[in-house]
């Protein structure tokens, strides 16, 4: 994750899409979210040392057999997803 440093504040973006797919592999209830950080100096070393945490409730869609997450870095386009299978939840 990029941060930026601007006065005082740590600044950066992070971009998440949740996907929900069926059987056949069709993506459908795309919901995109993000994350604008303006953290200072406290949290900023917190975040580097311990990692972000970010929880979204999502509503699996009728027909829905997995749910894909796609996080981005919006400052350097690195992205990387994971996979979960519903069944996997239970």
């Amino acid at each position: 994750m990029t941060l930026t440093s601007q006065d005082d504040r740590w600044d950066g973006r992070v971009d998440f899409l949740f996907a929900q797919k069926d059987e056949q592999g069709r993506q459908f209830a795309l919901d995109p979210k993000f994350v604008e950080l303006r953290l200072k100096k406290d949290n900023y070393e917190k975040v580097t040392r311990d990692g972000l945490v970010y929880r979204q409730m999502v509503k699996r869609v009728p027909g829905a057999q997995e749910l894909r997450v796609i996080v981005r870095d919006a400052s350097s386009g690195a992205m990387g997803s994971v996979t979960v299978a519903y069944r996997d939840l239970n």
